[in-house]
């Protein structure tokens, strides 16, 4: 507080100081609210970053991620933001752990992918020393991966990850059109054929020969839906018994006595039955 608001307050420990168990470590804790950022040296000790990257091991004793998440979670809670990653560009041959730009762009990228992203908006990275950057081959390529995810504090640019914006699109576009098309010509044409065929030729037929037979004859009116059912029979029924009934009863019917009898029996007997036996 005595310094004002115009400082910043940082410590650039090294790895092997960084043990959660240590006197040191929960000195840093206690004044995590004053320190301004943390600027561990993941070089020279016993992280070897450039050789199993950031979660993996072999040739150093243990992961640069086992720091890093005890900073990023422990010491500065949930402020992976606050914790800045320290690479070595020259000067560290003996221990193995100098890293050129391309190198130290994996690493950073490794950073922000890790856990789906639970580090990807981080305080950023420094280097051991800015004599072996002159011409900024070292810092060009890695101040323009820390770009990407510039300003995701102030919520203006937020972190995307790369593999989830390029697979989106693809799908959408391809799928969507191309079974509508198909799918919608094909059925819309066969139906309509179907269903004005059989309306056209079983309607029609029917109901002419089934309207001239009742209207000559009243008994002829309780064969005509059995008729009408089957078209075929109705047509050599309507011309024959017509004739051969309606002339021999009315010539018949002058004598009193015999037309009555005859005229009711032989209409019923001879319209059913003998016209389709006898022919």
């Amino acid at each position: 507080d005595a310094l004002g608001d115009d400082y910043e307050l940082t410590h650039a420990p090294m790895d092997s100081d960084l043990a959660p168990t240590s006197k040191y470590y929960q000195i840093l804790k206690d004044q995590n609210e004053n320190l301004n950022y943390l600027m561990p040296q993941f070089y020279n000790g016993y992280i070897k970053v450039v050789s199993d990257g950031f979660t993996g091991t072999g040739a150093g004793a243990y992961s640069a991620e086992s720091v890093y998440s005890n900073l990023a979670i422990d010491l500065f809670p949930n402020r992976p933001d606050k914790v800045v990653f320290g690479f070595c560009v020259n000067g560290c041959g003996g221990t193995g752990t100098n890293a050129n730009g391309q190198q130290a762009v994996s690493v950073l990228q490794q950073v922000k992918e890790f856990d789906q992203g639970q580090y990807s908006c981080n305080g950023g990275a420094f280097f051991w020393v800015a004599s072996a950057d002159a011409s900024g081959s070292w810092s060009d390529p890695v101040a323009a991966e820390l770009a990407l995810t510039a300003g995701c504090l102030d919520g203006t640019t937020p972190p995307t990850p790369s593999p989830q914006t390029t697979t989106t699109p693809n799908p959408t576009t391809s799928i969507a059109p191309r079974p509508t098309r198909p799918s919608t010509s094909q059925p819309t044409d066969s139906p309509p054929t179907t269903t004005t065929s059989p309306s056209s030729s079983v309607i029609p037929q029917p109901t002419r020969p089934n309207t001239s037979q009742p209207t000559d004859s009243p008994p002829m009116t309780t064969p005509s839906p059995s008729s009408s059912a089957i078209p075929q029979p109705t047509r050599p029924n309507t011309s024959q018994p017509t004739s051969a009934v309606t002339s021999e009863p009315t010539r018949a019917s002058k004598p009193p006595t015999t037309s009555p009898p005859t005229a009711t029996p032989n209409p019923t007997r001879s319209v059913a039955p003998s016209p389709t036996i006898s022919k």
